[in-house]
Order: C-alpha cells, then sequence, then structure tokens
C-alpha cells in the first residue's frame, strides 16, 4: 500500500512541475495562476492521502473480520467433516449390506435352473422374466404373480401357474 501510496505522489509531483511550467509561460490577469495551482495540487495530494487511508483501514478491519472468522470456519468444516466421516460410514455399511445381499442372489441364481425349464415358458417369455430380474427358477418362486404377469406380459392366473410350478420345482 505504500508503494502505490509513494507512485501517487511522485506522479502528482511530476504533474505538477509541468502544469507549474506552463503557468510560467501563460500570463494570468492576476498573477495568482501558480497560487491557485498549488492550492489545486495540495487539495489533490490530501485527498489522495484520505483515500490511501481509508483503504489501509479497511483492508486492517477486514483482515481482523477474516482471521477472526477463520477460526469458526476450520470449526465448521471440521464439524462438517465429522458428519461426512459418520455417513459414510453409513452408507459403507448399506453398500457392503447390498453387495452381500446381490452376491448372496448371484449365487442363489447361478445354482438355480432357468425358467425355461418350467412348463409354458419359452424363450419369449424367458427372456422378458429375466429382464425383470426373475429369470431364475428361484427368483420366480419368490416374485409376486402381479409382478410376473406385469414382466411377462402375461395374465396374473397364468403367471400364477408359472410361480406355482417354480416354487415346486425350488423345493425339490
Amino acid at each position: 500500500m505504500e508503494a502505490q501510496r509513494s507512485l501517487s505522489r511522485g506522479g502528482l509531483r511530476l504533474t505538477r512541475r509541468s502544469a507549474t511550467a506552463v503557468v510560467g509561460i501563460v500570463p494570468d490577469d492576476e498573477d495568482r495562476a501558480a497560487e491557485r495551482l498549488d492550492e489545486f495540487f495540495d487539495g489533490i495530494a490530501s485527498a489522495q492521502d484520505d483515500v490511501f487511508d481509508g483503504l489501509q483501514d479497511a483492508i486492517g478491519g477486514g483482515l481482523d473480520r477474516v482471521e477472526g472468522t477463520t477460526g469458526e470456519a476450520v470449526d465448521a468444516a471440521a464439524d462438517v467433516a465429522e458428519g461426512v466421516g459418520a455417513e459414510l460410514g453409513d452408507a459403507t455399511e448399506t453398500v457392503e449390506s447390498g453387495v452381500e445381499g446381490a452376491v448372496g442372489a448371484a449365487d442363489e441364481a447361478a445354482e438355480s435352473p432357468s425358467v425355461e425349464t418350467l412348463s409354458g415358458i419359452g424363450s419369449t417369455y424367458a427372456g422378458r422374466l429375466s429382464e425383470a430380474g426373475l429369470g431364475t427358477v428361484a427368483a420366480l418362486a419368490s416374485a409376486s404373480a402381479d409382478t410376473a404377469a406385469d414382466a411377462a406380459q402375461v395374465g396374473e392366473s397364468r403367471a400364477s401357474e408359472w410361480i406355482e410350478a417354480a416354487r415346486d420345482l425350488n423345493e425339490c
């Protein structure tokens, strides 16, 4: 800030010298041109000092406020990090249990035969049921009639027959 103030004063001094040289050449009716010029530049210098002083006060006050709120921001960030850590832990547990369930279902599905082994389910119906996650006998056996009917695009009575057959085969 002081460097800026010094540069500003240097520029003002050069301007004052140039203006004074011009005033010395230009005649003045009252011969007060040099005096008025000095007053003018003194006013500018005073205004510049006021501006720089105000800037320094504002910056100093701003830094004090920033330093005061920095500690609060650090505390808030720590609280957020702690909360995120807790949420992350909960999310990790949820994902792990979901993965375990999916692995179990995949193992079960790998051991369970395809729904095509059931009477009345050909490749078209099997494909539709598979797209809905009901492509194995075990999956179909645990489904509701309306879910299987919607998936295969058949009536609920037909889907109920398939589910009953899947349950019978699944018990074996």
